[in-house]
């Protein structure tokens, strides 16, 4: 019974979805299961005082109407809500992820996207796909 668990959970580990984000070209690459690109997109990172991370990440959290519990921090201060980030797809527990954005303005980490390409990726990611960020 514990191999044949894991062996699912290898073969569910090697046939995800893939995030690809590449900072320098401010492009996010869909790919599926056979790692064909199945759509692409534009993007844009933090800035140099807030830098998106490079790495290889995981999914952590999905959430379609997320506040933000840092910025603005004027707001956070006084009591308010904080920055609305649609369709967020959070990557690390520091707060950064992917979310609808200006692509004109960067981030404090975070990814930016349009509002119908953070719905695109919301839709294609779950908490078992892999995310890469070079």
């Amino acid at each position: 019974m514990r191999a044949l668990l894991l062996i699912f959970i290898a073969s569910v580990t090697l046939f995800a979805n893939t995030i690809q984000v590449d900072l320098r070209k401010k492009r996010v690459y869909l790919l599926n299961d056979k790692h064909i690109v199945v759509s692409t997109f534009k993007c844009l990172g933090g800035t140099r005082k807030h830098p998106t991370p490079k790495g290889t990440f995981k999914i952590l959290q999905k959430n379609k109407d997320h506040r933000s519990n840092k910025y603005p921090k004027r707001a956070i201060k006084a009591g308010r809500p904080g920055a609305h980030m649609r369709n967020f797809v959070r990557i690390t527990w520091t707060g950064v992820g992917f979310h609808s954005g200006s692509i004109a303005r960067r981030s404090h980490g975070c990814i930016h996207l349009r509002f119908k390409d953070s719905k695109k990726l919301f839709k294609f990611s779950n908490f078992n796909t892999k995310v890469i960020i070079k």
